[in-house]
């Protein structure tokens, strides 16, 4: 109910329409999702990976994100990158899969 008045008193101090303020209130960014299958859970692999992530952040600056995460069920890490540009996500996710892949078949 709180939530709802406060969306009222936003809409009403900006002065425009709700359908104007939610115009621009979110901007869709594509998003490229891969597994990376595990012969077995490798706790370390994050670890071995992180400069390959950071570098894979420093080279998108702010205009996108990175997420990689081992999966809670099975022997896979998940590879997320957002990017405002999609080939830029998508290439900055198969970088990170094929690193990912490298790190396992070296251990």
């Amino acid at each position: 109910m709180l939530a709802g008045v406060q969306l009222v008193g936003a809409v009403v101090r900006s002065g425009q329409s709700l359908d104007t303020l939610s115009d621009t209130a979110m901007t869709s960014v594509p998003q490229v999702l891969r597994n990376v299958r595990l012969p077995r859970k490798d706790p370390g692999l994050l670890d071995r990976l992180s400069a390959d992530i950071a570098e894979a952040e420093a080279s998108m600056g702010t205009s996108g994100r990175i997420l990689v995460r081992a999966s809670g069920t099975e022997p896979l890490i998940r590879v997320m990158v957002e990017h405002l540009d999609a080939a830029t996500a998508d290439a900055v996710c198969a970088k990170l899969v094929q690193a990912a892949e490298n790190a396992v078949t070296t251990n």
